[in-house]
């Protein structure tokens, strides 16, 4: 069964974005506090306190452009692409990609979103309502897949010229 591209377009609201800006905040708050203390010691008159002040805010730089974009707009637009071989995400047209075949699960919460996460950390959230069956029916069969796969590795690894198998070893 192929999966033939499929587009969505939708938009996050701020309850849906809290969670980007949290997970900056530890190095956003060490990057903050830094620079205080630099400009406390520029204040004193040392002049070359000026690239670590630099280096600081460089570190907070995440923080505050996630914490001005969720202040500012209280939408953000979103583009979700799923096919055969990966699932595509982005601002307007997918330019970030996960391979299908890493997926690991895939939930529906209370508020009506699904929260698809992937062996890598990744983890995306889009709205139910705006996703056809067959696509979630898609997910979940690569869900199984790749449990099934992850249950016999040895089944996998079986090409021919594998010798690290403990059946390929002399």
């Amino acid at each position: 069964m192929t999966q033939e591209r499929t587009t969505y377009h939708f938009e996050r609201p701020r309850s849906q974005r809290v969670g980007s800006v949290l997970c900056r905040l530890p190095l956003g708050l060490v990057g903050l506090s830094l620079a205080a203390v630099w400009v406390f010691v520029l204040t004193m008159g040392s002049w070359w306190a000026i690239f670590p002040l630099i280096v600081s805010l460089l570190l907070s730089y995440g923080f505050l452009y996630s914490l001005v974009r969720y202040i500012l707009f209280p939408h953000e637009k979103m583009c979700l692409a799923i096919e055969e071989r990966g699932i595509g995400f982005g601002k307007t047209e997918p330019d970030l990609w996960i391979f299908s075949d890493g997926i690991d699960s895939l939930v529906k919460k209370k508020d009506g979103w699904y929260e698809l996460h992937h062996v890598n950390g990744t983890f995306l959230t889009f709205p139910s309502d705006i996703i056809d069956h067959s696509d979630v029916d898609f997910i979940h069969q690569k869900i199984d897949s790749n449990k099934a796969s992850a249950a016999n590795p040895r089944q996998a690894s079986r090409s021919g010229n594998c010798c690290l198998a403990t059946s390929c070893r002399k």
